[in-house]
């Protein structure tokens, strides 16, 4: 039997397989296809929050006589509403800021319509001793200076002796001699005529008016000019309040009112003061004002304090504080003198 056929087929089969094998071995290898992958979308950025400035009140002034009680109760006021209190001298319409809910000036300031035509946000509550329009954002505590010296007139007979009294008052506020006049119809009101018992007479009240601006010398000059008609008790305005005139109403021994407490050394002789309270009105104001809701006028409260009980008595103080309820609801006027 032939088998030489069957062997060349068998040879060459095996040679096809082999030389393609060897092919697909040779075959360059192919890259692997880098998969494609997408860009990440890009996150927002939040910006933070600005954090709101603090509310606040603002007293403007520092010089006034009752800055000092103002201040104590606007800060209390303020700190039980959670609200930033500070005070400054004066104040620039462009200092004012959004935040800021109320501001107190304790003097009528010359450029108030700027100020509150700056911060219409802002409630203005403004201590005058005249009358002004108020507004939307304008409140007003009406300081009747007649109604302190009508006071101060009354009060001083009051702790005198037979009814002589003296009063050392400015001449130059918006009342002018007015308010003179008014200090005398206090006393007229308590004593009537008011007729001394003893010598030397002269028609009581005696009152000296100067300029505000005048010198501790000048008061004094004024008040030993009255001393020789014997008085027996004074007024002193805040105005003509100085160290060197209280040295000299010691030597006179008498009792003396006044618009303020005077130094410890002459703190026997002081019966008590006189002044217009703006503290109880912006009190009952103050809910309002932080609502913003202004545009009220009202009358600063007259009220006695730093009372001495030996020689103001508290028998005494309730009748001139009755007094004070009715010259305040307008029961008393003050320029119109009840006898003569």
């Amino acid at each position: 039997m032939n088998r030489a056929p069957s062997v060349r087929i068998f040879f060459f089969a095996a040679m096809a397989i082999g030389l393609l094998l060897a092919g697909c071995a040779s075959a360059a290898p192919v890259e692997p296809t880098a998969a494609s992958t997408a860009e990440p979308a890009p996150t927002a950025t939040e910006l933070p929050t600005p954090t709101p400035l603090p509310e606040k009140v603002v007293l403007v002034g520092g010089g006034e006589s009752n800055f000092a009680a103002v201040q104590a109760l606007m800060q209390e006021l303020a700190a039980q509403d959670g609200l930033v209190f500070e005070t400054r001298p004066v104040l620039e319409a462009s200092e004012i800021t959004p935040e800021w809910k109320i501001v107190a000036l304790l003097t009528l300031p010359g450029n108030l319509p700027d100020l509150l035509a700056a911060a219409p946000q802002t409630q203005f509550v403004v201590v005058s001793p005249v009358d002004i329009q108020s507004g939307a954002n304008l409140t007003v505590i009406r300081v009747r200076g007649e109604m302190e010296a009508f006071t101060a007139g009354y009060l001083t007979a009051l702790v005198g002796y037979d009814w002589r009294t003296a009063g050392l008052l400015p001449s130059d506020t918006p009342l002018g001699g007015a308010l003179s006049d008014a200090f005398r119809n206090g006393q007229i009101y308590f004593c009537g005529t008011c007729n001394t018992y003893y010598a030397p007479y002269a028609r009581f009240p005696l009152v000296k008016a100067l300029p505000s601006a005048s010198s501790p010398l000048d008061w004094q000059t004024a008040m030993q000019e009255m001393a020789l008609s014997y008085v027996y008790s004074v007024y002193v305005a805040p105005e003509a309040a100085s160290p060197e005139l209280y040295s000299y109403l010691i030597t006179l021994n008498i009792p003396i009112t006044g618009g303020a407490l005077p130094p410890d050394e002459v703190k026997a002789l002081y019966a008590a003061s006189i002044h217009s309270d703006i503290g109880s009105p912006l009190q009952d104001l103050w809910e309002e004002l932080l609502a913003g809701q202004g545009g009220k006028a009202v009358n600063a409260d007259i009220q006695i304090s730093d009372v001495n009980p030996d020689l103001l008595s508290p028998g005494r103080q309730l009748q001139a504080e009755k007094m004070i309820a009715d010259l305040t609801g307008g029961w008393i006027d003050p320029f119109s003198p009840p006898l003569e």
